[in-house]
Order: structure tokens, then sequence, then C-alpha cells
């Protein structure tokens, strides 16, 4: 026969960790884990030892709030450590897909590949606001914002006009 327990407001101290919270089958489920030494802080649920599923992470200056897969930041979360701020997708605890990252020199909402700046993205630094691409975090080209929304629409507009023409060539044959 298996044994299946629960037990709750349970207090663990291993070592310099301190472990707060559910233990499920003689596993920590969730709650808070606090390294006595290093001044880490993880508040959420835990799967073969590691945080998973939605969780707080404290680190001194450091703060990410969100989703995370077996001990890493993955999914949707938000970060701060005095620095930078960054709102969006993780992957394997790095920046990885549409994100907001906001520094004292720039914010910079766009795509964001294996931590760093890759693709197209609206860039802003001090009053001024491009439409910026990058590789592998290198701008490559930057054009200002509101030259872009004209290119743009002028792109529509051909395009629409291109279409009315083929319309108007169906339509007489």
């Amino acid at each position: 026969s298996i044994l299946i327990y629960t037990i709750t407001n349970s207090k663990t101290i291993l070592n310099n960790i301190t472990l707060e919270g559910i233990i499920k089958n003689g596993d920590f489920y969730s709650g808070t884990v606090t390294s006595n030494d290093k001044n880490i802080k993880i508040i959420g649920t835990f799967k073969e030892g590691l945080p998973d599923n939605t969780i707080k992470y404290f680190d001194n200056n450091s703060i990410y709030e969100g989703q995370c897969k077996l001990g890493m930041f993955n999914g949707k979360g938000s970060y701060t450590n005095g620095n930078i701020s960054y709102e969006g997708e993780w992957l394997n605890n790095r920046f990885h897909g549409h994100g907001l990252i906001i520094t004292d020199d720039y914010n910079y909402e766009g795509v964001f590949f294996n931590g760093k700046k890759h693709g197209s993205g609206k860039l802003e630094i001090s009053d001024k606001t491009y439409y910026a691409t990058y590789e592998n975090d290198v701008e490559i080209y930057k054009l200002d914002y509101d030259k872009k929304k004209i290119q743009d629409l002028e792109l529509k507009i051909n395009n629409l006009e291109n279409t009315d023409k083929n319309h108007i060539t169906l339509i007489k044959q």
C-alpha cells in the first residue's frame, strides 16, 4: 500500500536553509524557502525540490515574480535589480520572446533572444523614440519612430492600390 500524507505549517531548518510550508509525501510542496546566509528567499510551489509554476524570488536587490519551470525562469515574468527592470517572456533564466526593458539610459520594447535584443522593437532614448532592429544585442538599424509609421502607412496604401488594380483587371476580364 502507498502512504499518502500532507504536513501543513511545517518549519524545517537544514544547514543554512529554512523551509516553511506544506510537505506532501516527503517532498517540500509549497511555501517559503530562505537561504539564511545568502539573503535569498523563494515563495511558491516546488517540484522535485525546485521552484515550479508561479514564484516570487528575492536575492539581495533582485526580485523576480512570474512563471518558473523546475528552478528556471520560464514563461512570463517581471524582474528588477535596481539597475534594470524587465517584464516579458523568459526561457531558461534569460529574456526570450517579447519584452520591455527599462534602464536609466533607455527603454526598449521588442524581441529578445537568449537574453539579448534580437529583432525589431521600439527604442526610447531621452525624449526621442526610434524603430530599431538588433542582431545579438547589436543595433543594425534605427529610424525615427514617426518616420517608420509614415513608411508603414505608405506601404499599406501601395498594397491597397495594387490590390484595387488587380480587382479591376479581374472585373474587365
